[in-house]
């Protein structure tokens, strides 16, 4: 029971983190768009009922593959794409450590290595890296002036 209420505590503290990072990494760093952004916006007003040219930006290659677009238009109905898209990719962070714990706790069958795979792993990760980071603001040391 001990060993429960351990793991269950230990995956709270890890979704917090997750959370602050993702907000940390999203204040600073923010973020811009990946070359598919604009084809999965047109796939997801097309999926809304908006006014879209179906084979306009390889709209048809999306609904190949239409959870990512869908998801968009229902989020849209509450807020903007863009903020749909930020929302989705912060939840499904939050649910990748929680499937990450979940299966590191199965296979080394101790909490303590569960946790440190999941900052090993989700701290690799991050919210923004589906559509990109603005890396502007920042200069890694070995860059010249």
């Amino acid at each position: 029971m001990l060993a429960r209420n351990t793991a269950l505590t230990a995956l709270i503290i890890l979704l917090f983190a997750g959370g602050f990072a993702a907000f940390l990494k999203l204040q600073f760093l923010g973020t811009t768009h990946s070359g598919d952004y604009d084809t999965y916006i047109l796939t997801a007003q097309y999926i809304a009922g908006g006014d879209v040219d179906p084979t306009d930006l390889m709209v048809s290659q999306r609904l190949l593959k239409p959870l990512y677009p869908a998801l968009l238009a229902v989020l849209s109905n509450v807020t903007d794409f863009y903020s749909a898209s930020v929302a989705q990719s912060v939840v499904f962070y939050l649910l990748f450590i929680v499937a990450m714990f979940l299966l590191a706790r199965e296979f080394f069958e101790e909490t303590f290595p569960a946790v440190l795979a999941v900052l090993l792993t989700a701290g690799q990760l991050s919210p923004s890296d589906s559509y990109g980071r603005n890396t502007s603001l920042l200069r890694p040391w070995y860059s010249p002036l």
